[in-house]
Parts: structure tokens; sequence; C-alpha cells
């Protein structure tokens, strides 16, 4: 193995951790692809949610990050004073008066009132080498689940339903063991990002017309909207994931290498 694999290694172990500790790995399961190329998804099940997967309390969904992936961010402003404050009538009375407006420059400007969460869809593909059911149909079925609520043990369970996603009240009521972390999932996108805490907008599957003999699809694609579950801080984006962020550290030296590099091969 080369100096280049052994870093690479070493830095992915980082992410290995928090991804692959006793889960049921689903989706890609060969070893030809570096982990600076997979996307791997982590979902901890909660605590009462009879789940089919073996008894396993995660589930790990691993596929080739094969296309391009944006991150978006968007902040909110508003104007100080609304200019919807001065009536038509104090305007007409001004202008009447001084041929003065009420209007000012300074009333346009902005007062911060929000920052959306980090918001970017994967788009992953799935492909059968050995079994079909654990490379292409179970990871379409658990990436499904993470979007859907689940129906619980209780006597109260069989009317009203648990909703998918982490809980917004573990940690307001930590003394209160009713409210559990929920459902928390992990998504690290090579050895650039991982996201200890993600909620799943929206997901689209599409099976390509490619069968085994029982009927499986040995192909498919899948394009996952995801959300941060907080909004970000600059010490989030700054910081390396051990104290909080998103961005795994150790990459400055060796990323800037690999950019002079390509310049000289170009």
């Amino acid at each position: 193995m080369g100096i280049g694999a052994i870093a690479g290694a070493a830095l992915f172990g980082r992410v290995a951790d928090a991804i692959q500790s006793s889960s049921l790995v689903l989706g890609y399961r060969g070893s030809d692809i570096k982990p600076e190329y997979l996307v791997s998804i982590k979902n901890f099940f909660p605590r009462d949610y009879k789940n089919n997967s073996n008894g396993n309390s995660s589930v790990t969904i691993k596929a080739p990050l094969v296309e391009k992936f944006g991150l978006k961010l968007e902040s909110q402003w508003s104007a100080i004073i609304n200019g919807n404050a001065i009536t038509d009538t104090a305007q007409a009375l001004s202008q009447l008066a001084f041929n003065r407006s009420l209007a000012s420059k300074y009333m346009s400007r902005r007062i911060w009132t929000g920052t959306t969460p980090l918001d970017f869809t994967l788009n992953l593909q799935f492909r059968a080498i050995e079994d079909a059911k654990l490379e292409v149909v179970r990871p379409c079925q658990e990436l499904q689940r993470l979007i859907l609520p689940y129906s619980g043990s209780g006597k109260l369970d069989k009317i009203f339903l648990h909703p998918p996603g982490p809980s917004p009240y573990k940690e307001a009521a930590a003394n209160f063991d009713y409210f559990n972390e929920g459902e928390i999932t992990y998504v690290a996108i090579g050895t650039l990002l991982l996201m200890k805490r993600v909620i799943v907008k929206d997901i689209s599957i599409e099976y390509l017309p490619q069968f085994t003999k029982d009927g499986d699809p040995i192909a498919a694609n899948a394009a996952v909207h995801f959300q941060t579950y907080e909004i970000l801080t600059k010490e989030t984006i700054t910081d390396k994931t051990d104290s909080g962020g998103i961005y795994n550290g150790g990459r400055e030296g060796k990323s800037k290498v690999n950019i002079e590099s390509r310049k000289r091969d170009n």
C-alpha cells in the first residue's frame, strides 16, 4: 500500500468509527473504491422501533460518489422599518408640506432574521455484483424508511404514529427518559464531510429494468435530499468533526499538493 493510500485510510478512520461500528452494511460492499469517493449513510433506529434489520440497532448504506454535489446555505433578512408602516396619507402630507417623502435609504437597511440549514442532494447508484437484495433492494428500502413514521409497541401506538428523525426535546428534557433521541442519521461524503445529525426532505428512487431470476432489480439510482438538523455556525464550518464541525481536518497540506500536481499534469 502506498503512502497516499495509507494517509487516506488513516483520515477515513475518523469517519469509519462513526459510520461503520456494529452496523448492518448495505449497498456497496466492495473494497476497490477509495474512501474519498464513497458516501456512507448510517441510521440509528429509535429504541422502541421494531425494525427488520435482523436485530441491528443501526444500518449503514454505502454507495460510490459518482456525480458532483452542491451545498446550499441561505440567509434571511428583513428591513428594519417596513415601508408599509408609512401610510399613504402621511406620505402625501409630507410631500405637500415639505416636498419630501418619508422614505429614506437608511430605512432600507436590514436585520438578519435567520439562516437556513445546510441543504444538499446526493445522487447515489446501486449495482448488484454478488447479492441483489443486499446491494440494491435493501439499501433502497432503508433509504425510504428514513422519511417514514413508525408504529411503536405501546397502547397508544395503535392509534398514533412516531415521527421520523431526531427528537428536538431530548436536550431540553434530559431528565425525562420518555424523550429519547429519536432517529439519528449520519452522512459522510468521502473523507471531506461528516454530518452527525441530518433530516431527509425527500427521496426519489428509480429502478432500472434489469432483474434477477427472482425478480429483484440489479440496478437502481436514488436522489436523496438532506438538510442539517440545526443551522450551522462559523465555528461548525471551520472546526474539525471531533470539535463539532462538519469538515474533517488535517487535509490542508495534502489538498494543496494534489491541486498543484493536477496543474502540472495539465
